[in-house]
Formats: C-alpha cells, sequence, structure tokens
C-alpha cells in the first residue's frame, strides 16, 4: 500500500533516510498538509529498536492530544520501519507553528527510545469553532475474520471515538501478543 500511495521522488528520499540510520536511532517529522489541513507525522526506525512500535507511537500522538485520522504501517523487508499518522492537531486553527511540529516529533522518538506508558491529556482546542459534539455511551463491538483473508485475520473494532481510543486498540493487540 505505501508504494501507491506515495511518489517515486518521495519513496526514494525515505528509503535513502533509512538506509542512513544507526542502529537505535529514529527519525520523525512534521509537515502540514493544507489541502487537507492535517499534519502528516512520518516516523522512520528499525524494528530492532523494540517491541510495540505502533501502540508506543500512537501513545506519543495521544499524549499531545492528537486525534489521529489515519495510520499507514509499513514494515520493509530488511527490518526498516516507516510508519505516517495523518492527524488533526486541535490546539491549532490552521497550521501548527514549526515548535509544535518539532516538539510532536521529539515525543514520537522519546516513545520508542524511552519507552513507557504515555500520559494523554486533552487537547486544548484553540481556536476550533467546530468542536465535535460529545458521543454517546455506544457498546465498544470487536468482530474477528478469518475468512475474508488467507494471509491475516481482520479484526474490526466499533467503539466511539476518543482522543487514546487507537492507542487503547495497539496496546490492547501488543499485550495479547498479536500482530
Amino acid at each position: 500500500s505505501y508504494l501507491d500511495s506515495a511518489s517515486a521522488e518521495q519513496i526514494a528520499a525515505e528509503l535513502e533516510r533509512l538506509r542512513k540510520l544507526a542502529p537505535g536511532e529514529v527519525l520523525a517529522a512534521g509537515s502540514y498538509q493544507p489541502e487537507t489541513q492535517t499534519v502528516q507525522y512520518t516516523v522512520a526506525t528499525h524494528e530492532s529498536i523494540g517491541a510495540g512500535i505502533f501502540h508506543r507511537l500512537a501513545g506519543a500522538l495521544a499524549a499531545k492530544g492528537l486525534s489521529v485520522l489515519t495510520a499507514e504501517i509499513n514494515t520493509l523487508g530488511d527490518g526498516w520501519v516507516l510508519d505516517c499518522f495523518r492527524v488533526e492537531d486541535g490546539d491549532f486553527a490552521g497550521e501548527p507553528p514549526q515548535e509544535r511540529l518539532d516538539e510532536v516529533a521529539r515525543a514520537l522518538a522519546q516513545s520508542l527510545q524511552q519507552g513507557g506508558a504515555p500520559k494523554l491529556q486533552q487537547a486544548r482546542r484553540y481556536g476550533r469553532g467546530n468542536q465535535r459534539p460529545q458521543p454517546s455511551q455506544m457498546p465498544v463491538q470487536v468482530r474477528i475474520d478469518n475468512a475474508t483473508s488467507d494471509r491475516a485475520t481482520i479484526v474490526d473494532v466499533f467503539a466511539a471515538d476518543r482522543t487514546g481510543l487507537l492507542y487503547t486498540i495497539g496496546r490492547t493487540l501488543y499485550e495479547l501478543d498479536l500482530y
């Protein structure tokens, strides 16, 4: 899916950055996407940095109060990891300042290098006039599908959206030793 979603130039540049990474090193960067008014955070590292990479990154984003809209997780054949998260930063109307992008990128890198559970906080939502209504207390449903794919199990989770939901799901799968 990564090859279908990125340009050849972007893929070449990201693979070149991966090639230069030292063991235990993490590259994380954010870029504002004006057409969607979102921020894309890209994280590159090697899977040898430790187990639970996905939930640790999702936790770092939740700890900064960001809403994850999409997550694309790529583990290449030689163990290199290239993950992209498209997020909404409710603390800013429009483009967040570079300091904020750098702060979140540091938090992403630290989540892999230092570990530990994130401390979730409520986003401040400065400048946002279109607040989401509080979701109803709908019951959580989990459906397991082993029939659709012969290579993977599909897990559908139906739950009210909230900051940290992706982290909670990722952490639960990790604790159950599922990949």
